[in-house]
């Protein structure tokens, strides 16, 4: 987050994204611990502009891996997958609505797959924790910028 805001502070005149591919629940739940809107999401749809990015970004990235329908990008072969302690779903983190809602988007998240998500990083979209980290990173780049010689 601190580097969003850094990012953010060097070209204040672009909209920054967070494009992030989720193995597994815990990471998918980053989203809504640090923003208030990313997609897919279980209480809103993806509007159109960032629907178009998501998908434009998973292609650019996943090519004929990505299913633009499910979100979802599967390998032939697993790039990578959570070993079975980490697979596995407590009966308390299925309470959780972006637990069970990252389970019905991508079931197959133990054999590799993993869903391509999206979240604005801008200040109003950001959470208490992840808006102060940002903000720190903001002011950071705000002292670096060179003073005016004349």
């Amino acid at each position: 987050m601190r580097l969003a805001g850094r990012l953010h502070g060097e070209q204040p005149e672009l909209r920054h994204f967070w494009f992030l591919i989720s193995k597994g629940p815990r990471t998918f739940r980053y989203l809504p611990a640090f923003a208030c809107r990313f997609y897919p999401s279980w209480s809103e749809a993806r509007p159109p502009f960032e629907a178009s990015l998501l998908d434009q970004l998973a292609r650019e990235h996943f090519g004929e891996n990505f299913d633009p329908h499910s979100g979802v990008v599967r390998f032939a072969e697993s790039r990578g997958h959570l070993r079975q302690p980490l697979a596995e779903i407590s009966a308390r983190e299925l309470r959780l609505p972006a637990v069970r809602f990252f389970l019905a988007r991508n079931p197959g998240y133990a054999q590799g797959d993993e869903l391509c998500c999206l979240c604005e990083l801008a200040p109003a979209n950001l959470k208490p924790v992840g808006r102060r980290l940002f903000l720190k990173g903001l002011a950071d780049a705000e002292r670096e910028v060179p003073a005016c010689s004349k």
